[in-house]
């Protein structure tokens, strides 16, 4: 750490302890990563925030509308194509489920990309989670996803409730449905992932 003889450290207003490089672009003061606040362009003071609210967290009934809705779209589209693209990946990579499973989480950035875009690349926490619920919403209306899910849970509780009923093949089962919902996790999660960025 440089001291305070570097003309381009500075004591930060609100932190006089913390050194820093960083201005408020609207004010020119001195501030710390504790204290900026994230605008469109560059950071601002507190103070200065206050002024002029950030327009990327303001959002709109028609955010709000395509948000939920092309996200419940995209998550309903997903859980219908979600066995063949879980089927085609497996084959595709020679078995490799983890492989897969990467190509779908990498779908679900695609998707999430496209929900973000049609949103209007708005940062609200509420339209985040709206979004991420509509396209878990989504895909489990899909009849493939309940299917998956309602045959796994049969397997499962059959498996627990009559132990003679357990054995290698429910075992690979379950162990097989798992790794195809496994998919629809990454999917999910690289949807957030990209939703938030």
């Amino acid at each position: 750490m440089s001291d305070l003889t570097d003309s381009s450290n500075v004591p930060c207003t609100a932190h006089p302890q913390t050194l820093t490089r960083l201005r408020c672009t609207e004010c020119e003061t001195p501030i710390c990563p504790q204290c900026m606040v994230m605008y469109e362009v560059g950071f601002k003071c507190p103070k200065c925030a206050r002024k002029r609210p950030n327009t990327l967290q303001q959002v709109q009934a028609k955010h709000w509308l395509a948000g939920g809705f092309s996200s419940l779209g995209l998550g309903w589209l997903y859980g219908w194509l979600h066995p063949v693209l879980m089927s085609v990946g497996l084959l595709w990579f020679f078995g490799l489920p983890i492989l897969a499973v990467l190509l779908t989480y990498a779908l679900g950035q695609q998707a999430g990309g496209l929900a973000h875009r049609l949103s209007g690349y708005k940062r609200h926490q509420g339209l985040v989670w709206l979004a991420f619920s509509g396209a878990i919403l989504g895909a489990f209306l899909a009849a493939p996803i309940q299917s998956e899910v309602g045959m796994l849970w049969t397997v499962l509780s059959t498996t627990i409730s009559d132990p003679a009923v357990s054995g290698t093949s429910s075992t690979l089962y379950v162990l097989g449905q798992g790794l195809r919902l496994l998919g629809l996790v990454a999917f999910l999660r690289g949807f957030r992932q990209a939703f938030r960025t």
